[in-house]
């Protein structure tokens, strides 16, 4: 993920983005570069799940754009960009990937109270009743009444206290950091033999706080002037599968969607969005599919970006970053925060070569 040296510290975000004439010079210093937000899922009250955002910090976020920033869906900022038109100021893309329905409950209609509209990237298999592997890990682990587990892949073993639910949000954030990048089939076996340690076999019906839009909600979606784009079938890593799988996954989603909304559909969300989900094989995949352009999960949006490399910001219920990214202030810190990490480098070689005769 790409950060800014000064945008670390939430603190100091919180201090700097309460001086107006900051952010004013800031976004017109970074006028030029659009500002696309990235979206998971949404609930109704603050502190109502710490992964969600909530409705009221929503609302909050359109304001401010409505204040005189210009909110397009991502092909309508790519369709400027395809006829060499002059890209307006102040452009920013929401962005809302996976599809649950939360989204249609709560952002939904805000959005339609503030007249404006969002790209939303939803995965086939979940339309169609299959849940994300995330969700089935944190509903295990979430209502499992085993106290303590053990699993195994490799020959790497995984210990886990699930007496608190801090020990379990703990495991939770490592098995989801380690099955983020295993291929298919090691993450199926690994939540597996998981379910059979926790004694719990999840399925979509015995989840309903992670139910997926319905092909109805996203048909009025369309018809009121939302983007509906890809996400892939099973929202694998594109880089860890095979060329002909890869060219399954990128064109049927797109030729599934397009039959049942009725509506073209030119881009494309990669799924887990890391640099390391995306190559150029998946580039020129993609482009092969008909897509205009396609984004990442992670990092600064810049006007120079690749359109098949479109970086993003994560967007969540911290008021303070919301303002530090949107005024541009992510925009400007990461030049400093790369001269400052020169410098911090360049300060430990020659403290070490000073004291151990090497560098490092």
């Amino acid at each position: 993920m790409i950060t800014s040296y000064w945008g670390g510290s939430s603190r100091l975000k919180g201090l700097l983005t309460r001086f107006s004439p900051l952010l004013s010079l800031a976004s017109w210093l970074t006028r030029k570069s659009p500002k696309i937000f990235m979206f998971h899922r949404f609930c109704q009250e603050f502190g109502e799940s710490p992964d969600r955002l909530d409705g009221g910090t929503f609302a909050w976020q359109l304001s401010i754009l409505a204040t005189g920033w210009t909110v397009m869906t991502l092909r309508e900022y790519l369709a400027l960009r395809q006829k060499g038109a002059s890209i307006p100021p102040y452009i920013v893309v929401l962005t809302v990937d996976d599809g649950y329905a939360d989204f249609y409950q709560v952002a939904y209609p805000i959005l339609e109270k503030y007249g404006m509209k969002a790209t939303v990237f939803p995965a086939i298999d979940f339309l169609e009743g299959k849940s994300y592997w995330w969700d089935r890990l944190h509903f295990m682990l979430a209502n499992t009444q085993v106290e303590f587990a053990r699993i195994t892949l490799s020959g790497r073993s995984w210990e886990m206290n699930l007496t608190t639910i801090q020990g379990k949000r703990k495991a939770y954030d490592e098995l989801n950091d380690l099955c983020v990048f295993l291929d298919e089939a090691s993450r199926a076996a690994i939540l597996q033999q998981l379910s059979e340690v926790l004694q719990v076999q999840p399925s979509i019906s015995s989840m309903p706080g992670h139910a997926p839009l319905t092909w109805r909600q996203l048909q009025q979606l369309v018809a009121h002037g939302y983007e509906i784009g890809s996400h892939s079938i099973s929202h694998p890593r594109l880089t860890a599968i095979t060329r002909t799988s890869l060219r399954w996954e990128l064109r049927t989603s797109k030729q599934i969607l397009e039959e049942r909304l009725g509506c073209p559909v030119v881009t494309l969300a990669y799924p887990n969005g890391f640099p390391s989900d995306v190559n150029l094989d998946v580039m020129q995949e993609a482009a092969a599919a008909g897509y205009f352009g396609a984004v990442l999960a992670y990092g600064i949006p810049s006007p120079s970006d690749n359109t098949f490399q479109l970086a993003r910001m994560g967007a969540s219920s911290d008021r303070s970053d919301f303002l530090w990214k949107l005024s541009g202030l992510e925009n400007l810190g990461a030049p400093v925060s790369r001269a400052i990490r020169r410098l911090v480098f360049r300060c430990r070689a020659v403290w070490s070569s000073e004291h151990f005769g090497r560098t490092i």
